[in-house]
């Protein structure tokens, strides 16, 4: 869809305030695709300029591949490889790929059961004996589709301070495998790490292979990928691209990380290339009879018979009219998504090496996607005022969604910054430049009921509890307006005006002109059409100050005598 239009928010920006990368990445949907069909050089260049304005020449990157029914219509790098040389990303290098390895450990259980070595129905401890007895057995099956109920371990208290230690595959499985189950199994869909690790033991156990070597052995080899491995086994020297982290306003190597703990969840490094082959040798029938590939490829029904989000190691939805195959991948220093859309023969990866601070692969997957559909992104700006409202956290705090004339959608929970959501699929979008995911879904009556919010694999559910309050609802008397008029210095230099404008206070940068504000609370204002907030109070030498917060920023400044 093309830039929303934002000319008021530069006259209440503050001559501060910037937005966060993915709403400045909207722009790119400018540019068009021709009509769907045979890959051309018009269509190359047109992805090509509008992945291009994703990623900074100067800052970390993006290794980007566009496959369309055989034929590699983009190969590209974006942005450095690493901030420390300056060296520029170079499509054929190497990265992690976090959570993309979780398809690989489903197919390399999907092999053992064509060999008759495993059933999907068997309980887990069949294999893994020492993990404790559940009343509803857990299955690989429910491990397969995130339906086990187990306790994520990377989400658990104390594992960043931990995540550095080598572990073997039973010292880290102890770490979880005595915490209550978070449901009973089968019952619900819950992203879990645990589940693929418990998957990487299994294969060891009935292969009687180490799972880096199975993997390698029966899927890297058979399939040409001659640059994925697990990480620290790699077959062959390969450029690698440095992993980095966003702090604030600059970027930071990235922590140090033991790949014993992400294991079979997470721990293998590839290329854009070799995904494309991956992507290739499963088409083929080359890895997995096709009857086996359909069911990963399949949304698997929970308990209550109804189909979950997820097959085997692939999130399964839609975009465009199309079914899609997709999953995206975050660790230490990386971000990465791979897209399959079958009925159109197409596949896209993005690998990045850096988490933050650049537009999101899954964005960028989806948006290359899109192009080479020849369409644009999910909405248009008017569409998206039907994922607006108040969602529930609790008795005392929710998240509110808006956005106002012309601009984005934004969220923001009680009492935290607003950020900007970025669309990424149908009812789908990531908040500001992070991995976090705020996914919507729809009642009977079709109408948005409930948003789900993912974190590093932890999902949390949030029902629309009502509508946006109507502007104006809370009507002030001009006493309590009159309180808060006056010139403040929010920086050195930079003032900022609040005035009376009728019944209403406005506020805007000093000589920049001023736009009204709704008032939420008697100290508590919201510059709709900005889509920024104002916080007023007492500092302790008694002078009036104001909070202004906007694009996940804050900045305080008093009012001057």
């Amino acid at each position: 869809m093309p830039a929303p239009a934002l000319p008021r928010l530069r006259a209440l920006t503050f001559a501060l305030l910037t937005l966060s990368a993915p709403l400045a990445m909207l722009g790119a949907n400018a540019a068009t695709a021709s009509a769907a069909s045979a890959p051309t050089d018009a269509l190359a260049a047109s992805l090509d300029a509008a992945l291009r304005q994703h990623f900074k020449p100067d800052a970390p990157g993006a290794t980007v591949i566009v496959v369309r029914d055989g034929r590699t219509v983009l190969r590209q790098g974006y942005g450095l490889a690493d901030i420390g040389t300056g060296a520029a990303l170079e499509p054929a290098m190497s990265m992690r790929i976090g959570s993309v390895t979780k398809q690989f450990t489903a197919v390399a259980i999907l092999m053992l059961a064509e060999q008759g070595k495993l059933k999907l129905d068997d309980d887990l401890r069949r294999y893994l004996p020492e993990y404790p007895a559940q009343p509803t057995p857990i299955t690989l099956r429910h491990l397969l589709i995130h339906s086990s109920g187990i306790v994520n371990y990377t989400g658990r208290p104390g594992f960043v301070a931990q995540m550095e230690l080598d572990l073997t595959p039973a010292q880290l499985i102890d770490t979880f495998k005595n915490e209550p189950l978070r449901f009973p199994p089968g019952t619900r869909f819950e992203y879990s790490n645990s589940n693929y690790f418990l998957l990487g033991a299994i294969i060891e156990k009935v292969s009687g292979m180490p799972y880096a070597k199975f993997v390698e052995q029966r899927i890297f080899i058979p399939a040409g990928m001659a640059d994925t491995a697990y990480e620290g086994y790699e077959r062959r020297p390969v450029k690698r691209a440095a992993g980095h982290e966003h702090q604030v306003a600059r970027f930071e190597p990235a922590k140090p990380l033991s790949l014993t703990q992400p294991y079979a969840s997470g721990a293998l490094v590839s290329t854009v290339d070799d995904l494309a082959r991956w992507s290739a040798a499963l088409d083929s029938g080359k890895l997995l009879r096709p009857a086996r590939l359909a069911d990963a490829f399949t949304a698997q029904p929970l308990a209550d018979g109804k189909p979950g989000p997820y097959g085997y190691g692939w999130f399964i939805s839609t975009f465009q009219g199309h079914k899609t195959e997709q999953h995206g991948g975050a660790i230490n220093g990386y971000t990465s998504s791979v897209l399959r859309v079958p009925d159109q023969k197409l596949f896209v990866a993005v690998l990045s090496n850096t988490q933050g601070g650049a537009a999101a692969p899954e964005f960028v997957a989806q948006h290359a996607a899109a192009l080479a559909l020849g369409k644009n992104l999910p909405y248009t700006a008017a569409e998206l005022g039907q994922f607006t409202g108040v969602y529930r956290i609790d008795d005392q705090s929710s998240h509110v969604v808006k956005r106002t004339d012309g601009g984005p959608l934004t969220i923001q929970a009680t009492g935290r910054p607003r950020a900007a959501l970025a669309p990424v699929a149908q009812n789908a979008f990531l908040i500001g430049d992070s991995q976090i995911r705020v996914e919507f879904r729809r009642g009977a009556d079709g109408k948005v009921d409930q948003a789900t919010i993912t974190d590093n694999g932890n999902a949390l559910v949030h029902a629309r509890s009502g509508d946006l309050p109507k502007p104006g609802a809370l009507k002030l008397p001009q006493a309590a307006l009159q309180r808060w008029v006056g010139r403040y210095e929010i920086m050195p230099g930079k003032f900022f005006e609040v005035r009376l404008q009728g019944e209403v206070l406005a506020a805007g940068p000093e000589g920049k002109g001023a736009l009204p504000l709704l008032a939420l609370a008697e100290d508590r204002f919201s510059a709709e059409e900005a889509g920024a907030d104002l916080r007023f109070g007492i500092a302790q030498d008694g002078a009036a100050q104001v909070t202004v917060e906007h694009g996940g920023r804050s900045f305080t400044g008093k009012r001057l005598p």
